[in-house]
This record gives structure tokens, C-alpha cells and sequence, in this order.
């Protein structure tokens, strides 16, 4: 996945970190319809070097693993209910 440089004066992000989002966003898309994943295959695809690399930034963005987050999620992208 190719990312264009934005100045982070325009996004407040730098480029790299504005980058692994977009990655991020792309992988949160791709495990939406329900089917089994392949986390490494996914990681791979989406340009990460390996499935531990996907995984931290997944953690990262998320606060949870992929497979908490399919757990818990709702039926709305990048949404995960709150512990009561």
C-alpha cells in the first residue's frame, strides 16, 4: 500500500505514523465481512514484515489483539463497547 507524504502540519500526524494508520484502517476494513482470517496473510498483504509488526500496531491503534477486537466489536467499523 503506497502512502503519500502529508506534512504533519495538515494532519498533525507525522507521515509515518499518519502511514500505519491508514494500514490500519485498511486491515480493520478487510476483517469486517465475518470470514475466517489469516492474521499473516492480512499482514503481509497490507505491507507489514511480519505478523508481529501487524499485531503491535494493531495493539497500538486498538488497545486490543485481533482477535479481542473480533470479539468484542459492534457492527460499526473502528468501535468496540465500553466495559459497563
Amino acid at each position: 500500500m503506497a502512502c503519500s507524504p502529508v506534512p504533519e502540519e495538515a494532519i498533525g500526524l507525522t507521515p509515518k505514523v499518519f502511514c500505519r494508520l491508514l494500514r490500519f484502517q485498511e486491515a480493520l476494513r478487510l476483517i469486517e465481512n465475518g470470514q475466517w482470517i489469516s492474521w499473516t496473510d492480512l499482514a503481509l498483504d497490507r505491507g507489514y514484515f511480519d505478523h508481529a509488526h501487524f499485531i503491535h500496531d494493531f495493539q497500538a491503534f486498538s488497545g486490543l489483539t485481533p482477535q479481542a477486537y473480533l470479539a468484542q466489536r459492534s457492527p460499526y467499523r473502528n468501535h468496540v463497547p465500553l466495559p459497563e
